[in-house]
């Protein structure tokens, strides 16, 4: 039976019909919306294998960092939206200095910059480590969303770790997405190889916080 995906490749990128570096696979698992994406040049190579970062457009529908507005006004109510545009929008700094003190001149690019949560994002889990081979087994060793509810635990500067938080793990995964946040975190999308495992998609959302200046200064250039 003829392969389906040879039929629905493209050699275009859909939101700028600018051309693509190689062509792209709507049916691939874990693709991003293809209308979305804006740059597909920048490739790395791991393990002996190249892999591809496709840059997009999508954006969270609360976020109100400088790119994200950009990215809207770029795209909002025009049929063929303006490369350069784009371009620009994805260059702005997603860091937005939250009211108060500026930090010190050592602050860097790592700072974090939010409030939710701090205690608990910029401590470190006191539980031993853990490995995991799939990411499959780690979402089956988690607790259920209701279980987490249930501690109603508040999203205060101060909200420290609960005990189920307590854990170190290790995982092998493949990533399928990274954005960075306003309050300097990166939000990251971990699933299954596909090509080195067959069965059920699975993914799961982790973040990376940023840290304090305080405890990583960094000069600045």
């Amino acid at each position: 039976m003829p392969d389906v995906r040879k039929k629905t490749r493209t050699n275009r990128l859909l939101l700028t019909n600018a051309k693509a570096k190689q062509p792209l696979d709507p049916l691939r698992p874990g693709m991003p919306s293809l209308d979305s994406i804006h740059d597909d040049s920048v490739t790395f190579k791991s393990k002996g294998r190249t892999y591809r970062i496709l840059k997009t457009t999508e954006v969270d529908s609360y976020e109100t960092t400088p790119p994200a507005e950009a990215l809207r006004k770029a795209l909002h109510g025009m049929a063929q939206p303006a490369p350069a545009a784009i371009t620009a929008a994805a260059k702005l700094s997603p860091l937005k200095r939250p009211p108060g003190p500026k930090p010190a001149p050592g602050a860097g690019g790592d700072v974090f910059a939010g409030t939710a949560r701090m205690a608990a994002k910029l401590s470190k889990a006191s539980g031993s480590t853990k490995s995991f081979g799939d990411v499959s087994l780690l979402i089956a060793s988690l607790p259920t969303v209701d279980t987490m509810v249930k501690l109603h635990i508040s999203t205060a500067k101060t909200s420290n770790r609960v005990p189920l938080e307590e854990r170190n793990v290790h995982v092998t995964g493949f990533l399928y997405a990274a954005s960075r946040e306003a309050d300097n975190d990166f939000h990251l999308i971990v699933g299954t190889d596909l090509k080195a495992k067959a069965g059920q998609e699975m993914y799961m959302t982790m973040e990376v916080s940023g840290l304090p200046w305080s405890v990583t200064p960094r000069s600045e250039t």
